[in-house]
């Protein structure tokens, strides 16, 4: 393999062994999959089939694990911002042509993310 290639490509290294109570900081912009066929079945496997990036990560699902117990709801969904967490909820209960009541001391995105037709 080429210098580069090498970079990228992980050395196989064994966790047997190696057990922590603290959850692995798992960061990645590509999930590999071991065929098409294994990244096409991924959404079977319920909500949690990985994709892309940080969003479903053993790490981010943990975290989401804990707050859901913590708060003894039924399911967390983390979002990377404010921003973000506004729109879902927008986007959820809202139709096209709704109209929403913001005060001026809303987070200012806010009325941006209610303009939205």
């Amino acid at each position: 393999m080429r210098d580069k290639t090498l970079c990228v490509n992980r050395a196989p290294v064994s966790h047997e062994g190696f057990a922590s109570l603290a959850t692995p900081t798992y960061r990645a912009s590509t999930i590999v999959f071991d065929s098409a066929e294994a990244y096409a079945k991924r959404s079977q496997r319920g909500p949690d089939g990985y994709t892309y990036g940080l969003h479903g990560t053993p790490t981010s699902r943990t975290l989401e694990a804990k707050i859901t117990a913590l708060e003894q709801g039924e399911r967390t969904v983390l979002v990377p911002s404010g921003q973000a967490a506004i729109t879902i909820v927008f986007l959820s209960v809202l139709m096209p042509g709704d109209s929403v009541l913001i005060p001026d001391t809303a987070y200012p995105p806010v009325a941006v993310s209610a303009r939205i037709t």
